[in-house]
């Protein structure tokens, strides 16, 4: 795939990510014309190159606060405690859970990382076009933890794949 000049600001970006956190690996990426797909590694102690496709299901522990985490099959998932309403889409939260939940939003590993892409690339794009201030990236994404080694082959395969299947795609 051929990227536009925004699209080689992207990747630039990417290939630096790994230097934004010790505990992330950028494993495999790929910049789509309209999105991105980036698999990410967290490691509690450092890169350690026994585990089973480059990451260890069972050593790391993240925790996820804004999005349902997947459960690994035959389980029941965990009921969201009355504190958890950003799992409830009918529940108005206040102001101070608002706070709370942005402050321990940006105390995350990846909403940070991603963060910091999306405002480095959207100031580079913005001086490139002469539109300072404009929104370059969509208001949120979709995360998922992999939580076993074939779940975690399969995706790598499809962020591998997904140039080749972009003719089909139907957001382009």
């Amino acid at each position: 795939m051929i990227l536009s000049d925004y699209g080689e600001i992207v990747k630039n970006e990417i290939i630096k990510m790994n230097d934004y956190h010790i505990r992330a690996i950028i494993d495999e990426w790929v910049v789509m014309p309209n999105h991105i797909h980036l698999l990410i590694e967290l490691t509690d102690d450092g890169r350690d190159e026994s585990d089973v496709g480059g990451i260890d299901v069972e050593r790391i522990q993240v925790k996820k606060i804004h999005e349902f985490s997947l459960q690994r099959s035959q389980q029941t998932p965990p009921q969201p405690s009355k504190h958890q309403w950003w799992h409830n889409p009918n529940y108005k939260p206040t102001i101070g859970e608002i706070k709370q939940y942005r402050k321990q939003r940006r105390q995350m590993i990846i909403p940070k990382m991603v963060g910091k892409l999306e405002m480095i690339t959207s100031k580079q794009i913005n001086i490139k076009r002469n539109t300072p201030g404009i929104k370059n990236w969509q208001t949120n994404y979709y995360d998922h933890i992999i939580r076993d080694v074939e779940s975690y082959h399969r995706i790598k395969n499809y962020i591998i794949n997904n140039p080749k299947n972009w003719d089909g795609d139907t957001f382009r």
